[in-house]
């Protein structure tokens, strides 16, 4: 049985707006979270920080995540598994020069391989960074889309609150438009679930 965790993202606009006018603390949302759910969703949480490093990441982290009982955990690291073996895959090309048929078929191979070249085609860094984390936002909002109080939308949060603190550290006008956004996601799925309940 799925654990309920209502009264979790009930919360979350709360925690939140705490943040408005401070500094965002990612270590103190995620403390916060963390301390209420119950030991085998924490360890969850743990494999989503695990992930969240790049340095950590390889073939035995995403095999084990493949063959994850948790559906965010399993989808979300097989869309970062395709995302990066694509771009590597890609760099390897450009490095060889590859035709321009190559070229072609590599970004008509998915709608995330055109989305990845559209991406690739933004001249600056910044933008072209915050284009990437925004992907990696959409799709977890798609993971989630049939989900409502459980332990996916938690790490769906999660996620995102990592990527906004991403950005206030190297760009904190941009940070704090991602933090605006989240805001108005999770208030919207707040005043949507009152209104079924109304």
């Amino acid at each position: 049985m799925t654990d309920n965790y209502h009264y979790i993202v009930a919360g979350l606009p709360d925690l939140l707006l705490d943040f408005e006018q401070k500094p965002f603390d990612f270590a103190r949302i995620l403390h916060a979270i963390t301390e209420q759910l119950s030991p085998k969703d924490q360890r969850w949480i743990e494999w989503l920080q695990f992930g969240m490093a790049p340095e950590r990441l390889g073939p035995h982290f995403y095999r084990a995540t493949a063959k994850a009982k948790n559906a965010f955990i399993r989808d979300y690291f097989a869309f970062d598994f395709e995302m990066r073996q694509f771009l590597a895959e890609l760099s390897r090309h450009r490095a060889e020069s590859a035709s321009a048929n190559v070229m072609q078929g590599l970004k008509n191979r998915s709608d995330l391989s055109a989305s990845l070249f559209a991406v690739l085609d933004t001249e600056n860094i910044l933008e072209r960074e915050q284009k990437f984390d925004r992907l990696r936002w959409s799709y977890a909002n798609e993971i989630c889309t049939f989900h409502h109080f459980d332990i996916d939308i938690i790490l769906c949060f999660l996620l995102k609150a990592s990527i906004i603190e991403r950005w206030m550290r190297l760009d904190k006008a941009r940070g704090q438009e991602l933090f605006k956004n989240l805001v108005t996601e999770i208030k919207t799925v707040k005043n949507n679930e009152n209104h079924r309940n109304s």
